[in-house]
């Protein structure tokens, strides 16, 4: 808008009105603002771009020909990308004189032309390649060039390293000193190198085919589906795979083959990926390994079976591996791969072992030979003794030295210990062996004594003249030693009894002091014949016991007569009896011979006497203690010896447990008299000892019995038939027929149910009269026969003929 004053007549004085003019210049200034607004946008574009740009005007000769370029204008990334500073306003040729002639030719041209030009090059004097895009800015007069490039240095490095790798790859994929071949993005074969070339050999067409194909004509469909999906999953996440040994049968030649292969993504030439393959027939390396783990396997069992551990020590490097046995023999955790330290061994062993066992393997590597040895050690993980039998030798190397050395270990622990019982054992037979022949000696001194004691007195009865005094002397000196016989027989049955467990108890409640009544009683005859003073104490109350009366008495009569036996004329024994409690006391204590302090602990064993010398030899066979004791133990007690030593006499002490409850006392249980028959039987008696037979006969007959004699098993059974007599006393071991066949053949005679058959036998073992039951006895008489108790059983008879047949065998 324009405004000026008007007056009215030029010169008149002040003005007296304005004139204003006014034009609309909005568009104008709209179309400036955004002209700049989009200048500014255009400079912050310029100005942001990563790639560089400049605006260079082609400078031309005279004739036309580019010869140079002007910078105009660039953008702040012109210098990052071209590493030019201060480029503006100066000539290239200013900038780079060592330019080659084509970056300025091209731009020549695009200025000329108007057409744009795309193109890459190295620029030398830059020392980079720069990709370029130049385009002509104005018209067709206008000779300013408009230049966007970037810098591709790297990448042209990367590109000239990639055809580089790739040269180097397919050089190396055929040189390869392992089998190589290439599956394609497509799963497409494409390339195979000479050493994987054979595996492919029936394979046609092969370069360009379908790889899954491939692999089942080699491998089969399923064993094929499976490599197929292992190169797939390759090539799809880039995870290499290193594939176990592959052991399968070739399905194009029907042969096994073994191979160690894996598989890796790469990048192709064509910028895909592709998996490569690597591969070695192990072929024969693994039929090699499948025999020798099968080697192994056997002697692994082989190792298990026997318990022998094995070892290996390198002697070059030390190290040493137990296998599996040997870890077990030891105690010890197994390691992963079996090797062991030193002191897994030497810590083992026991100290007392050790030094001779690392000397003997030190020999024998310097000797190069084997050796063998036994040890302990102690085994880890319980701590238990263990003997050890050791093999080894060692394995030369070529040059002829020490290069390893392999060992076996045996645990030997029960063969040892087996040894040591075979020794005890051998040893208590021998020492049982040694007691037998003295038992035998002994058994043979003791019958031979009261045998020549009856032996004299038959003499003296032959010539008593009738003398009645000699006569009754004669008798009672062969009844005493023939009861010393019975004693000593019965006392080995007893031992024998208790041996088997064949012996039972009849306990009842019974008074100590009746029991030692007993025992006084029947030992008092030795000690007044040995001048011996006897002293007897009991407790002031009755002590009550549950025992078997005649078998508790026979532990006291033992103890006594041993005291007698082994004390010197005129010496003194005292019994005494203490209760301490709910257990009694009973000591024998005597002034004799005493016991030496290493016998104590075997005076109680069979065959063992005190005093087995000449001059302190009293007689018996050595199981009057034995017994003694292990009749006491019966009875829930103990019987102990005690001694200072030789000369200084000698103590047994028996404990036993007292009935709690009081009892009468009960008095020795009286003896039944014989009830002899009163009515005459007809007796049949059998014994293959004519003397026997016809003694008992006549014995029989005195007492008015008729009697008859037989001298074997077929005479019995005849005589039976003819003389069909009422009892039988019927031996067991005869000549031609035993008395069990026999027995068997009477009772199928007639009448022959009825009649009482007695088995009288030297054997009275509980299987003895077992079988004479089952043969058809009634009854059982141990040899030498107790007439009184065979004139009991002929007196049941004599009252209840036909005889019972449920009387129990005696």
């Amino acid at each position: 808008m324009i405004i000026a004053p008007i007056s009215a007549e030029p010169g008149d004085g002040p003005a007296e009105r304005l004139i204003a003019v006014s034009r609309d210049i909005t568009a104008a200034k709209l179309a400036e603002q955004a002209l700049r607004e989009q200048e500014a946008r255009y400079r912050s574009l310029f100005d942001g771009m990563l790639e560089g740009y400049c605006l260079v005007e082609v400078l031309f000769d005279a004739a036309g020909r580019p010869v140079d370029f002007r910078f105009l204008e660039t953008n702040p990334a012109f210098e990052s990308q071209s590493g030019l500073k201060d480029a503006k306003g100066r000539r290239v040729s200013e900038l780079l004189p060592d330019l080659e002639p084509f970056w300025i030719e091209i731009y020549g041209k695009v200025a000329l032309s108007g057409e744009p030009a795309s193109f890459e090059n190295e620029a030398k004097p830059l020392g980079r390649f720069l990709e370029v895009k130049a385009h002509r800015i104005g018209g067709p007069q206008s000779r300013n060039v408009g230049i966007l490039f970037s810098d591709i240095t790297e990448r042209k490095r990367a590109e000239a390293a990639v055809a580089q790798n790739l040269g180097l790859f397919s050089r190396l994929l055929e040189q390869a000193p392992t089998g190589m071949y290439v599956v394609d993005a497509g799963f497409r074969l494409q390339q195979v190198n000479a050493l994987a070339a054979p595996v492919f050999a029936t394979i046609d067409p092969l370069i360009g085919r379908d790889f899954a194909e491939i692999l089942e004509i080699l491998w089969g469909p399923v064993v094929g589906a499976q490599v197929t999906a292992i190169f797939r999953h390759t090539l799809a996440s880039g995870e290499r795979y290193v594939s176990p040994p592959f052991y399968e049968r070739r399905a194009d030649i029907g042969e096994d083959q073994a191979f160690d292969w894996e598989t890796q993504r790469v990048t192709l030439p064509d910028g895909q990926h592709g998996v490569v393959a690597y591969f070695h027939e192990i072929t024969a390396r693994q039929r090699a390994e499948m025999a020798l783990r099968d080697s192994e396997e056997r002697m692994r069992l082989a190792t298990e079976a026997t318990g022998v551990g094995v070892w290996q020590w390198d002697l070059n490097t030390g190290m040493v591996r137990w296998d599996a046995q040997m870890f077990r023999i030891y105690g010890i955790a197994p390691t992963a791969d079996g090797v062991v330290q030193y002191t897994d061994w030497s810590g083992s062993v026991l100290p007392e072992d050790l030094d001779t066992q690392e000397d003997t393997l030190g020999d024998t590597v310097r000797r190069l030979g084997s050796s063998s040895l036994d040890f302990r050690i102690q085994r880890r993980s319980d701590g238990k003794c263990r003997h050890i039998h050791a093999a080894e030798t060692v394995r030369k190397s070529a040059e002829g030295h020490a290069e390893w050395m392999v060992g076996t270990n045996l645990d030997v622990t029960e063969r040892k210990l087996a040894e040591e019982r075979i020794g005890a054992l051998l040893e208590a037979l021998r020492l049982a062996d040694s007691r037998k022949d003295e038992f035998l000696a002994t058994l043979a001194h003791e019958l031979r004594n009261p045998l020549a004691a009856v032996s004299t007195s038959l003499e003296l009865m032959k010539r008593a003249n009738g003398n009645a005094a000699l006569m009754e002397r004669a008798y009672a000196t062969m009844a005493r030693q023939m009861g010393q016989m019975v004693h000593l027989i019965d006392d080995l049955m007893d031992v024998s009894r208790i041996t088997r467990d064949r012996l039972e108890l009849r306990l009842e409640r019974i008074e100590l002091a009746s029991v030692v009544q007993h025992a006084v009683e029947a030992c008092r005859p030795l000690c007044e014949r040995a001048g011996h003073e006897l002293n007897v104490t009991l407790p002031p109350e009755p002590v009550t016991l549950n025992a078997d009366p005649m078998r508790l008495a026979q532990v006291f009569s033992n103890l006594l007569n041993n005291a007698c036996k082994y004390n010197r004329p005129g010496g003194h024994i005292w019994l005494s009896a203490e209760r301490h409690g709910h257990e009694v006391a009973l000591t024998v204590k005597d002034s004799g011979v005493g016991i030496a302090p290493d016998m104590l602990h075997q005076v109680f064993e069979l065959f063992t006497q005190v005093g087995s010398s000449m001059e302190h030899s009293q007689g018996g066979l050595g199981i009057g203690l034995s017994l003694a004791k292990r009749l006491t133990e019966l009875h829930g007690g103990t019987l102990t010896a005690y001694s200072e030593g030789k000369d200084l006499g000698s103590e047994f002490v028996v404990r036993l447990p007292v009935w709690l409850e009081t009892a009468s006392p009960a008095g020795p249980a009286p003896i039944a008299a014989p009830v002899p028959p009163t009515v005459a039987l007809r007796i049949l008696v059998v014994d293959d000892m004519r003397d026997s037979a016809d003694s008992l006969a006549m014995l029989l007959g005195m007492d008015g019995d008729e009697t008859q004699s037989a001298y074997d098993g077929v005479e019995a059974v005849e005589r039976a038939a003819a003389f069909q007599p009422d009892v039988i006393l019927l031996d067991i071991g005869m000549p031609r027929m035993n008395g069990y066949d026999a027995c068997r053949a009477i009772r199928q005679q007639p009448g022959g149910k009825h009649i009482a058959i007695i088995a009288m036998s030297g054997w009275g073992q509980e299987e003895d009269r077992r079988k004479s039951q089952e043969a058809g006895f009634d009854h059982h008489l141990v040899k030498p026969v107790d007439f009184s108790a065979l004139s009991r059983l002929l007196a049941v008879t004599q009252k209840a003929l036909p005889p019972s047949q449920d009387n129990p065998l005696i």
